[in-house]
């Protein structure tokens, strides 16, 4: 079961800066690419604020999959849990 939360992964942000960096790294990638080359019609913060939201959900699949960010997925874990009890904490399989 999905449990990704924006708010939840801001907080892991503070805590982390090793999350924090993979996030901005990838942040300035995808709007590098949509600044340089549009989707489709849209003004330049529409297309940042797309570039911003894919890079959220972006750092949350890479929290779940890259062994190197195992610290960061269980301090997200306990930041969820703590945020929404103990509804639909994911399993690292």
């Amino acid at each position: 079961m999905e449990t990704f939360d924006p708010k939840v992964l801001r907080k892991l942000f503070r805590m982390s800066p090793r999350t924090k960096r993979h996030y901005d790294e990838t942040r300035a990638a995808l709007r590098a690419e949509r600044v340089a080359t549009p989707p489709g019609p849209g003004n330049l913060r529409d297309l940042k604020g797309q570039a911003d939201r894919e890079a959220f959900q972006k750092t949350y699949d890479a929290l779940t999959s890259e062994p190197s960010l195992a610290e960061d997925a269980k301090l997200y874990d306990h930041l969820f849990t703590k945020a929404h009890g103990n509804v639909a904490v994911r399993t690292g399989a």
